[in-house]
């Protein structure tokens, strides 16, 4: 897995929805400040599939189900808090 800086050319499902989004998209809907958007990251699989729009919202496809057997947990934290 990467996490990365998200780009224009980002898709994804974001959580609850059917269809995929553009991520520009997706955070312009969220209301997320001009000025933050330059900072919001995605943890990406190894195809370069967003799993999840950090802090935001998971993609739908990565939803924990009754199906679900392992969970990964993943923390962003900012630089100097523990």
């Amino acid at each position: 897995m990467t996490i990365r800086n998200w780009n224009n050319f980002d898709v994804f499902n974001p959580l609850g929805m059917t269809g995929s989004m553009n991520v520009s998209d997706f955070l312009m809907n969220e209301k997320v400040p001009f000025l933050d958007k330059p900072n919001v990251l995605v943890l990406t699989n190894e195809e370069d599939e967003i799993i999840w729009v950090c802090g935001y919202r998971i993609s739908d496809k990565y939803k924990i189900t009754t199906k679900t057997q392992k969970v990964l947990k993943v923390e962003i934290r900012e630089k100097g808090r523990m």
